[in-house]
């Protein structure tokens, strides 16, 4: 009989942990975005930008704002990105006058224990931003 109550008990504490997580994921998706910032890359001549975006809580969006001639292939900002531990979910480019504007959606990958890693957004929008710039002729 101890037993039962103990397993009744302890199933008790595990609902109520599982309703804060819960709570807690809620709160993060109703939070609107949440703009960190914009930062101009370092070599790029053409003046191009950068802005890191945290979403719901384990989402990001990057968003690249480049010169068509003299720009960082999208290929080196999505390499970037997979090696922080981001996946991949969407991305969009358009083109705008004599500009490029790349939209990529991502999310942390889920961890073997079963949580979403954090990401610091403004440490990934700094290091995105210093990416090394290989003009296109």
């Amino acid at each position: 009989m101890q037993e039962t109550v103990s397993y009744i008990q302890h199933m008790q504490r595990r609902i109520q942990q599982l309703k804060d997580k819960r709570d807690k994921l809620r709160e993060l998706a109703n939070q609107t975005m949440v703009i960190i910032g914009t930062t101009e890359t370092l070599n790029s001549s053409e003046r191009d930008s950068v802005v890191v975006r945290a979403k719901d809580g384990i989402g990001i969006q990057v968003v690249l704002d480049t010169a068509t001639k003299h720009r960082l292939p999208l290929s080196i900002f999505v390499q970037a990105l997979v090696a922080e531990g981001l996946e991949i979910l969407n991305c969009i480019s358009n083109r705008l006058n004599e500009r490029f504007i790349h939209t990529i959606e991502c999310q942390t990958i889920l961890k073997d224990d079963g949580c979403y890693p954090t990401i610091d957004a403004s440490m990934l929008q700094h290091k995105l931003a210093n990416l090394e710039y290989y003009p296109l002729d």
